[in-house]
C-alpha cells in the first residue's frame, strides 16, 4: 500500500503490513475535503520512510517540517493476521484464475496453481518459517524486517509510533481533524495463543526480538 502525505497538517503515514492501514488509508480518501487534501505516494508496495526519503519527489519537500505517524502490533498477533490474509489472497487468485479466461486447463497453468497451495494454503507453522526466511534473505542478515524498521530515518524526521492494541488513545497524539477521522477504528482481538507452539511461538520471539524488547510486547 502507497504511504500518505496530509499536506495541510505536515503529516506523513507510513503503512506497516498487517497493522490496520487499510482502515486509515480508506479512511483519509474518504475525508481528503475535510483533510485538505490526501497524496499518495505512486507505489503499489509498502514503502519504508528511509527509502522515501530518497526519492526526488520526497526531497523537494521541506522534510523537516513534516512528522511522520505508523501503527506496531504485538509480532505474535500480526503472524497470524498476515497468515489468514497470504491464505484468503491466494484462494482468490486460484479461484480467479481458474474461472477466469486465461484458463485452458494447460499444465503449465496447473502447475502454477498447484505451487501456489502448496505453499500458501498450508500449515501455519510452514508459512511463518517461510516469511522470517523469506525476510532475512531480503535484508541480507541474520534478522528479519522489524516493524520500527519502516520507520528508521537517516533525517530528523519526527516520528508517532501507535498501537494497534491501543489505538484510539494513541492517536490523540494527532492532529484533531485526523484522530476524529480515525475514531471508529476497531482492533479486533483475536485468541492468537492457540496458533502456536511453544517452539514457534520461541521462533516469533527471536526473530522480532529487537521490536519486542523496543515495544514491550509479550506472548
Amino acid at each position: 500500500m502507497p504511504c500518505i502525505f496530509l499536506n495541510k497538517h505536515k503529516l506523513l503515514f507510513i503503512h506497516i503490513p498487517k497493522t490496520g492501514g487499510r482502515y486509515i488509508t480508506e479512511r483519509f480518501k474518504e475525508n481528503q475535503g475535510l483533510l485538505g487534501g490526501v497524496e499518495h505516494f505512486g507505489c503499489s508496495t509498502h514503502i519504508s520512510l528511509r527509502k522515501l526519503q530518497v526519492h526526488k519527489n520526497f526531497l523537494e519537500r521541506e522534510i523537516q517540517d513534516y512528522e511522520a505517524f505508523c501503527v506496531v502490533r504485538n509480532p505474535w498477533d500480526q503472524a497470524v493476521s498476515m497468515h489468514k490474509f497470504v491464505r484468503t489472497a491466494v484462494r482468490r487468485r486460484v479461484k480467479d484464475r481458474l474461472l477466469g479466461k486465461e484458463v485452458k486447463r494447460d499444465t503449465s497453468l496447473l502447475g502454477d496453481l498447484n505451487i501456489l497451495r502448496q505453499r500458501y494454503l498450508c500449515s501455519f507453522d510452514y508459512n511463518v518459517k517461510e516469511r522470517i526466511r523469506y525476510q532475512r534473505l531480503k535484508e541480507k542478515g541474520t534478522l528479519p524486517r522489524q516493524q520500527l524498521d519502516w520507520v528508521k530515518s537517516d533525517q530528523c524526521v519526527k516520528t508517532h509510533v501507535l498501537r494497534f492494541e491501543s489505538f484510539l488513545e494513541d492517536i490523540k497524539v494527532l492532529p484533531k481533524e485526523v484522530a476524529n477521522c480515525l475514531n471508529g477504528f476497531v482492533s479486533k482481538p483475536q485468541p492468537y495463543h492457540d496458533w502456536f507452539s511453544p517452539k514457534l511461538a520461541g521462533i516469533i520471539e527471536q526473530a522480532y526480538k529487537p521490536d519486542i524488547e523496543a515495544l514491550g510486547y509479550k506472548f
